[in-house]
């Protein structure tokens, strides 16, 4: 009997969206949560490499925060970088289209991505 070949290997999905609202079967590829003790308004942030959206969370406790959409690989640099992560949301990130942050949409990141560090020396 001839053995069965597998077809093409699809590409690992990292997480996908299960929630109402939003398209089944999205891949996403998160980075780790990079935690901003300094900061008054941002907690911690992240960034989706697959779908190109900057996930941010409040200091505030007001919802899982907020996915900032079609940023690209340089603003999450500028973004991790800039010493006052509230008025970069308010001055770049606000003129951008964003959702608030699904509670379902916490998937866990790619263990094989590194954060970005700061300048700035802690």
């Amino acid at each position: 009997m001839p053995r069965k070949t597998a077809g093409p290997e699809k590409p690992p999905t990292l997480a996908e969206d299960v929630y109402a609202g939003v398209e089944i079967g999205v891949q996403h590829d998160l980075g780790p949560w990079i935690e901003t003790p300094r900061s008054t308004r941002v907690s911690r942030f992240r960034f989706d490499h697959l779908q190109r959206q900057l996930q941010v969370q409040w200091t505030n406790g007001k919802g899982p925060g907020h996915i900032y959409e079609n940023v690209d690989y340089e603003g999450y640099r500028a973004f991790a970088r800039v010493a006052s992560k509230g008025k970069h949301v308010n001055s770049s990130l606000n003129g951008k289209v964003y959702r608030k942050m699904e509670g379902e949409e916490d998937f866990p990141s790619n263990e094989k991505r590194k954060g970005i560090g700061s300048r700035l020396r802690t």
